[in-house]
């Protein structure tokens, strides 16, 4: 990092690279589809390393960043359809990638923040392309269940050895972020008030999945016509506000948030996330209470994918969480604090992954209440 006038700049880079560890399992202790021996793989990062590296500067009130990253961890097994030990260095490498879940990305962020006296303000606009790529092993050995006619060859070939799937999307987001602060005083007792907004768009643009077997051949490909992801964009609009008021030993914190999500097939939803904190503080100790309400919607790989492995119903629901904590805090002397939580999260329409049902189903499906 280094300053220069009212310059600030910063700059990083990392790599990590591992072979990790691997324990040899039995038939005996097998517990896939087909029992097999072999080595289980467990923290690899190798081939290619995990990457971070960027940049960022600040000149007066003006703000830069940026920022690649890439990363991916070897499975231990194979899909959970047959959750077996594979061979993991008899796979050919596919645009430079090795079997795994991958995920590169490109960030960057251009924003300005400024302080007027009581009044601040900040915005910024955030821009972030990545390439994802599920490279699955089905198995080394697995039942020939699934058949492929291919042209120039008058049987049908049902792969049983070697076999695997690979899906590789493209897909970027864009958001845009502005709020304003203003601090204030009554008969003593300070407050704020916080306002924001924020836009987002996301966009898939392309996807493409491969079929193989015998470790390196390609069966079947995709293509625009017969993808497996529906490509597409989506929008969402929020805005929130916030107003913190103390009274003499009293904070209070109450906030709303209005979430308008436009799905890639035109459904909408819409959510309100309240926020209510009070913390009552004395010399040695003091207490906390909060309730808020939280909103995250089900992903477009989800709701897009038709692929079994991975399927999900267009009209999955958002999930929430109504979450409330009591937090008692006492210090005893500077060096000595305790501190007891208690929390209580009533979660809904919780999203779950069920290998079992995804040949005839949906692989993502909202599991209820937890």
């Amino acid at each position: 990092a280094s300053h220069y006038a009212n310059l600030d700049v910063a700059g990083w880079a990392s790599l990590y690279k591992s072979d990790g560890e691997t324990f040899y399992e039995t038939t005996e202790e097998s517990h896939g589809l087909i029992p097999l021996s072999g080595d289980v793989i467990l923290h690899r990062f190798c081939k290619k390393p995990s990457i971070d590296l960027g940049f960022r500067f600040k000149w007066n009130d003006f703000y830069a960043f940026y920022t690649y990253q890439y990363a991916k961890q070897a499975p231990s097994y194979s899909m959970d359809v047959f959750q077996a030990p594979y061979s993991y260095d008899k796979y050919e490498l596919f645009n430079g990638q090795s079997p795994g879940h991958s995920h590169s990305s490109h960030k960057g962020e251009l924003g300005y923040q400024k302080t007027f006296g009581n009044f601040s303000l900040k915005a910024s606009l955030c821009y972030d392309a990545d390439i994802n790529n599920n490279y699955d092993i089905a198995g080394d050995v697995i039942p020939p269940v699934m058949g492929f006619n291919i042209e120039g060859v008058d049987t049908i070939i049902y792969p049983d050895a070697g076999c695997y799937q690979i899906m590789t999307w493209n897909d970027y987001h864009f958001e845009g972020n502005i709020s304003a602060s203003y601090n204030y005083s009554i008969n003593g007792n300070k407050g704020s008030i916080l306002v924001g907004g924020q836009y987002e768009k996301y966009e898939l643009t392309d996807n493409v999945l491969n079929l193989g077997w015998n470790y390196n051949h390609i069966l079947w490909t995709t293509n625009e016509d017969n993808a497996y992801m529906k490509t597409g964009s989506e929008n969402g609009l929020s805005t929130y506000f916030q107003i913190k008021q103390a009274y003499k030993n009293f904070i209070f914190n109450v906030g709303l948030r209005y979430d308008h999500r436009k799905r890639f097939n035109d459904n909408t939803k819409e959510a309100l996330s309240p926020r209510l904190a009070i913390i009552y503080a004395r010399n040695k100790w003091n207490m906390k209470f909060s309730f808020n309400r939280a909103f995250v919607d089900a992903s477009y790989f989800m709701r897009s994918n038709t692929l079994p492995t991975y399927k999900g119903a267009e009209d999955l629901s958002p999930e929430y969480m109504n979450s409330f904590q009591y937090t008692f805090n006492y210090h005893f002397n500077p060096s000595l604090n305790y501190e007891i939580n208690f929390f209580y999260n009533d979660m809904k329409d919780i999203i779950f992954y069920n290998s079992a049902t995804s040949a005839e189903g949906n692989a993502y499906s909202n599991a209820g209440s937890y």
